[in-house]
């Protein structure tokens, strides 16, 4: 069985192969990432002919990993255990790879996982992973004022969930989970100030000339740092 595992949602990919390994004991399962050349390879090949321990590789790259015809032939000729090739990014419809692996599966976040992780980066208080997942959005062409209205989403379900209402015990168990690390990150008056901050941000996005991206990255990183000053980031 040869296996490839690629695409953004990265989760999911660390999911399958988890799935994978269950079929294999433990000391029969051999892990590389990175770089590896056609020597290591055949060190691996070697190895395994002598002690013949390992039944399942796993391979971790990315697309600045070198993959030369010459591993690519060891793996399709030589490689006779199964294998496990894992890339947490998109590959173009003509990668040399494919015809390499007899199951190829693509794991892609939606826009809806999307925005949940910027959600949740907020929601953590990560200024810089939201700040990252927020350019994310913006360069995949979503509007701010979408954003904004997701973030007033995200804090009136964080209200909801402390105070247990019956909006809240009815919400997608999918969502309750996400909100669970949430709750304590803010009082209830910050949920308020938060949320008062959002209409007021949504007033401007409709009504003003202030550039819209700029509006809504102030509000996250007020959200996110606290007492921090919007005007600093201007």
């Amino acid at each position: 069985m040869r296996t490839l595992l690629y695409g953004t949602d990265g989760t999911k990919i660390v999911s399958r192969l988890l799935e994978i390994k269950e079929k294999y004991p433990k000391e029969q399962i051999y892990e590389i990432s990175g770089v590896i050349t056609t020597d290591e390879i055949n060190l691996y090949l070697q190895s395994y002919s002598m002690f013949g321990t390992d039944e399942l590789l796993v391979w971790r790259v990315s697309k600045k990993t070198e993959i030369t015809d010459d591993i690519l032939k060891l793996i399709a000729e030589d490689i006779s255990k199964d294998l496990v090739v894992m890339l947490s990014e998109n590959l173009p419809k003509n990668s040399k790879l494919f015809k390499y692996f007899g199951q190829v599966q693509q794991f892609v976040l939606d826009e809806k996982e999307k925005v949940f992780s910027l959600l949740d980066a907020i929601s953590r208080k990560q200024s810089q992973l939201s700040i990252k997942n927020y350019y994310k959005l913006i360069n995949e062409k979503n509007d701010p004022i979408y954003i904004n209205s997701m973030l007033f989403y995200q804090f009136k379900n964080i209200l909801h969930a402390k105070f247990n209402s019956e909006t809240y015990r009815s919400i997608n168990p999918f969502v309750k989970q996400r909100l669970s690390s949430a709750i304590n990150n803010f009082s209830n008056n910050e949920c308020v100030n938060i949320i008062e901050e959002i209409y007021t941000t949504d007033l401007k996005l409709k009504t003003t000339s202030i550039d819209n991206e700029i509006l809504v990255l102030n509000l996250i990183l007020k959200v996110v740092n606290g007492n921090l000053s919007p005007a600093q980031y201007v």
